[in-house]
């Protein structure tokens, strides 16, 4: 054989080896045509083997077994499950990613909050300026009337000085005169009960004809026996023929007790002086009541300056009652109430925190005194005292929603009994098995009810 030919066949075995091709049996003895047909045949293999291979390593390329089925290299079938992991997390992120979403997006809180009705109280001062007075008007200031009436009074007061000086039989018994004739009895008469027990009648009487008439008796020797129960007595210093004619006769039971005398302490000229004014002040009201010249409120108050008083006794002078009068002169001052209760429910509001507001206002409540007056000037000093109630505006920012995100029930509950300003209120979350609050603020919403 040929070199070139040894050289060729060499070569031609060694790229089959390389290229894995199964190996072929040479038959040694054949002629020319038929070993150049032979490399041939093993060349076509060889080229064969080399798209296999390209093919192989080609996206999605498939070669078809001796048995009709495809066969996938080992390299498409990594890429492959490679792709399918990749797409199963990104799958699993999404679905987390939409479940986080819808979370958000359905969990909400509301706060139904009843608010406190708070009682604030305030008091303003305004003056009143009579009309026919060239007195200028302000924003603290009503034109009215002020004006003074004169006014007197009397009255009889008891004194509550006492002293314990012995013991005394107090009653009273019925003087009955079934004679023709008027009878007199002179102070100190006696009268005697059945079982002889003496007694006196306290003042001189003049008993009619066919009359009778009552007064109140005492004993020489007070003593705890002579407290006797009804009965009729005798009058031993009449004739006795007309003692069956002319007797007494008691109702009720007498009684034994000590004998108290009654002097004027300083606390009872005090509460006369008092009751007086009191006296002028409620007789002035009678007279012109509660409007006056077109005004429909008036506030009244003593003139102590002009005050001129006569007490009947003397500080500690033993008399059981005196009788006491007083001149003075009764001070008033006639406005609008309207613009009153305007002036009073304006300075109350000012004084509301922002997020609250007035609720209600008493009006009728409202107490006016006449603080000061000056008659020359036509002037008058008002005070007043008034009240209302307030509570949280339906748009007030108590509660500070970034403070109570993801808050579960009880520790909601803990944040809002700390408010003094809140009532009662209702937690309303959804969906309702869920019981803490959102993570974000804006889910949260606060509602205040009237």
């Amino acid at each position: 054989m040929p070199e070139e030919k040894k050289t060729a066949v060499k070569k031609n075995i060694k790229t089959v080896k390389k290229t894995k091709v199964t190996p072929v049996v040479v038959i040694p003895e054949m002629n020319i045509d038929s070993r150049e047909k032979f490399f041939s045949v093993i060349a076509e293999q060889i080229e064969k083997e080399k798209n296999k291979k390209t093919a192989s390593s080609a996206p999605n390329s498939k070669t078809k077994t001796d048995g009709g089925d495809y066969y996938i290299p080992k390299e498409e079938q990594k890429s492959i499950r490679l792709y399918h992991s990749l797409a199963f997390k990104f799958i699993i992120f999404a679905a987390i990613l939409c479940a986080i979403v819808f979370y958000f997006s359905i969990v909400k809180l509301t706060i139904v909050i009843n608010p406190t009705e708070e009682m604030i109280t305030e008091n303003l001062i305004f003056d009143v300026y009579d009309k026919n007075q060239p007195v200028k008007k302000d924003t603290r200031s009503l034109i009215g009337l002020v004006q003074s009436v004169p006014v007197e009074e009397e009255r009889t007061f008891q004194a509550s000085g006492e002293e314990i000086v012995g013991e005394e039989i107090v009653g009273e018994v019925k003087l009955i005169n079934n004679y023709s004739r008027n009878q007199q009895l002179v102070a100190t008469t006696r009268i005697l009960s059945p079982d002889n027990k003496l007694f006196r009648i306290s003042n001189t009487v003049n008993i009619p004809a066919k009359g009778e008439l009552k007064v109140a008796i005492y004993a020489d020797e007070p003593s705890l026996s002579l407290a006797i129960n009804p009965t009729q007595f005798t009058i031993p210093g009449l004739w006795a023929g007309l003692q069956d004619k002319i007797y007494a006769e008691s109702d009720t039971a007498f009684v034994y007790q000590n004998k108290i005398k009654r002097y004027v302490r300083q606390a009872d000229l005090d509460k006369a002086i008092a009751d007086l004014n009191e006296s002028l002040l409620s007789k002035v009201k009678s007279q012109f009541g509660e409007k006056y010249e077109g005004y429909d409120l008036v506030i009244y108050n003593i003139d102590n300056n002009a005050l001129e008083l006569e007490l009947g006794a003397k500080l500690n002078e033993e008399v059981a009652d005196f009788t006491a009068k007083a001149n003075n002169r009764v001070v008033f001052a006639a406005f609008s109430k309207e613009d009153a209760v305007k002036m009073t429910k304006e300075k109350l509001e000012l004084i509301i925190p922002d997020d609250k507001e007035l609720i209600s206002f008493d009006e009728e409540g409202i107490i006016y005194e006449l603080e000061s007056y000056d008659l020359e000037n036509g002037l008058a000093t008002i005070k007043t005292s008034f009240s209302g109630k307030m509570a949280l505006k339906q748009d007030s920012e108590l509660i500070d929603r970034n403070k109570i995100i993801n808050l579960n029930k009880a520790q909601l509950e803990e944040y809002l009994d700390t408010f003094k300003e809140i009532a009662s209120y209702e937690l309303k979350f959804s969906p309702g098995f869920i019981k803490h609050a959102p993570h974000l603020a804006d889910r949260i919403k606060i509602r205040i009810v009237d």
